[in-house]
């Protein structure tokens, strides 16, 4: 299992804590089921202000520290793939509709789908669970969320059968989080943040309630907009 793959496994454990490389548990407090991605510029200092995943175009000019790094690498081909790994990236983001298929094929890549701006029917998504990304990115989550927006989200999460990353708001509310973590999210994107705002969002995370015990740690959790979770099947991390 690959690094991405790996994060995202433990911390879909629900309480689990960071695995033993990054920050200790006790600046980064429990996951509660939901990792932290920054996306954007990564200048020199900044060291992902904190998060636990860098989304980044250039992986010369980022300052990732801790976090497992990622290119967005869109066109992906298999000369930036090639490039990717050797730069030290974890995992690559592309868009299936500006990606070569061999470039799919670099095995200490994770591979992180970033889903078509675009009208994508279940036989497409269904068809995307085959190729067995280490995430799918979905459509940005507003605040408040629509309902069809829910359901939208549910829909992809149940039928890629991967977990789910989605861009919020640097203000998203504990409400917002425990709905989307619930529906199958595992990563929550924020563009360009600062230091302050991961931590602030960090530690509301941590005050959320558990989520139910995961039965099979391959699909996504999706369960009602209020889960409720029984004391007998918490984890014992």
């Amino acid at each position: 299992m690959n690094k991405l793959a790996e994060r995202i496994r433990h911390a879909r454990r629900r309480g689990g804590r960071r695995l033993g490389f990054g920050l200790s548990s006790e600046t980064q407090g429990s996951s509660r089921g939901l990792l932290i991605a920054a996306r954007g510029s990564l200048p020199e200092g900044s060291a992902a202000a904190g998060a636990d995943l860098a989304i980044v175009v250039d992986a010369e000019d980022a300052d990732a520290g801790e976090a497992l790094l990622g290119i967005d690498s869109s066109p992906l081909t298999a000369a930036s793939a090639e490039a990717a790994e050797e730069a030290g990236a974890a995992f690559v983001v592309y868009d299936p509709d500006q990606a070569e298929a061999e470039a799919l094929l670099r095995e200490k890549l994770d591979y992180v789908l970033q889903l078509p701006q675009r009208a994508i029917e279940d036989s497409e998504l269904r068809a995307v669970s085959t190729l067995r990304p280490a995430l799918v990115i979905g459509p940005a989550a507003t605040e408040p969320l629509p309902v069809a927006s829910l359901i939208e989200l549910r829909r992809i999460a149940l039928t890629v059968g991967a977990p789910i990353a989605t861009p919020v708001p640097a203000t998203a509310g504990a409400d917002l989080l425990e709905i989307l973590r619930d529906s199958g999210v595992v990563v929550l994107i924020l563009d360009a943040p600062s230091a302050d705002q991961v931590t602030a969002l960090r530690a509301r995370i941590a005050q959320l309630p558990l989520s139910p015990r995961r039965r099979d740690d391959d699909g996504p959790v999706v369960t009602g907009v209020r889960a409720e979770a029984d004391e007998d099947d918490l984890d014992e991390d």
